[in-house]
């Protein structure tokens, strides 16, 4: 569980990664993989990184079969997203498209001040 630092937990997943294959961390950046697969399925965990679930979107959907974002379903303002895993990985490409940059809320309120961990409260 991620609980209140999601910098923390993220940072000790990198440094776990780095510490099991003798790599320096600066070197090590996560790789997103969609899950289809229920958490309940992947309780064992992957093996290398985490799973996250949890997620919801806001004013938008996610098509399993085109395995992309889409518009929202009618009269749904929040729909379920599936499972991330987080693969870290040495010397990672950043993708040049593909990929659409959003940003992650604890609460629906995307206001007020940052908190120590730089997450919005």
């Amino acid at each position: 569980m991620i609980g209140s630092s999601p910098q923390a937990f993220l940072t000790g997943t990198l440094q776990n990664y780095a510490r099991k294959y003798h790599v320096a961390i600066d070197t090590v950046s996560f790789a997103f993989h969609i899950k289809e697969q229920p958490p309940a399925d992947c309780a064992a965990g992957p093996p290398d990184g985490c799973y996250i679930h949890g997620f919801f979107l806001e004013g938008a959907a996610w098509d399993a079969e085109a395995c992309l974002l889409t518009e929202a379903r009618p009269k749904e303002l929040y729909s379920a997203f599936p499972m991330i895993w987080l693969k870290p990985e040495q010397n990672r490409a950043a993708p040049t498209g593909g990929v659409y940059a959003c940003p992650a809320y604890k609460t629906t309120t995307r206001a007020g001040t940052l908190s120590t961990t730089g997450m919005h409260r």
